[in-house]
């Protein structure tokens, strides 16, 4: 009896923390690559770091988020953003200590994982 009380109170508690860990938007997304105060290349890098290769989203304001649940695309439950007013990406290589605008003044439509933040940089669609 105690191995079936110990077993369910495990089942719980780890459906709990994955209850817990999808979260829209999720918090290293908006650390990592959601910067408010990024309008110079020398502000994106800051906000970006030594990471050796970052997508920065400079914004004014926040962007409205959908849980979408699980995508097969990514096999994992994403957060989305569509047609966000984004002042500039920037593509930042922190190894080498620069940062491009890829787009200025545009709207923008993307997705990050809510278990873990991971920003789907390669589905980003901006359009002016």
């Amino acid at each position: 009896m105690t191995s079936k009380f110990t077993f369910g109170l495990l089942f719980i508690l780890l459906i709990l923390a994955k209850t817990q860990a999808d979260v829209c938007p999720h918090p290293r997304f908006i650390r990592e690559h959601l910067c408010t105060g990024c309008s110079t290349t020398e502000e994106a890098l800051a906000f970006s770091g030594s990471k050796p290769l970052n997508t920065v989203l400079a914004v004014s304001s926040d962007p409205d988020y959908n849980h979408d649940g699980m995508h097969a695309r990514h096999q994992e439950s994403v957060c989305t953003v569509n047609n966000a007013r984004i002042d500039t990406v920037w593509q930042c290589r922190g190894d080498r200590g620069y940062c491009n605008a890829i787009h200025q003044n545009v709207k923008c439509s993307f997705e990050h994982a809510t278990n873990n933040g991971h920003f789907f940089y390669n589905q980003l669609i901006c359009n002016n």
